[in-house]
This record gives C-alpha cells, structure tokens and sequence, in this order.
C-alpha cells in the first residue's frame, strides 16, 4: 500500500471498485474503519488480498448495490 492515503465515501469506493470490472490491471487499494487493509484487482479475473476469487468480491454486482467493505461478500 502506498504511503499517500486520503478519505473518500463509501459510495465512491463503490464506484471506483465496480469501475475495476474489465479494467485489465485496474486496482484499488484502501483500508476500512477497523484498520484492515484491502487490495483488490482484475487482470483478466478478480483477486481480493492476492486471493483469486469466483465472482466479484463484496457482493458489487456491475459496480451497483450497496455492500459494505467490511469483508468479501458482507452486505449491509
């Protein structure tokens, strides 16, 4: 993780994590209100923390509905 850090919304993390999808080499990386760290990429597939996953991680469906970027596939 780089030593830049700001703050956003979690609507704009939304955003910006269903902007990935197709985005060969797209990434975001943040860290959530209980100090985890959390980088996930699409490079051809989706990965969360280096981990391969089977559909698009925290429940984005096409960059809609709302999740929470507490952990993998929480809702709210």
């Amino acid at each position: 993780m780089g030593p830049s850090r700001g703050f956003t919304t979690h609507d704009v993390l939304l955003k910006e994590l269903g902007l990935l999808d197709g985005a060969s080499g797209g990434f975001v990386e943040f860290e959530n209100s209980h100090g985890e760290m959390w980088n996930v990429e699409w490079n051809g597939s989706w990965s969360v923390n280096d981990a391969p996953q089977d559909a698009p991680p925290f429940g984005l469906k096409g960059g809609s509905g709302r999740v929470s970027p507490l952990s993998p596939g929480r809702a709210d």
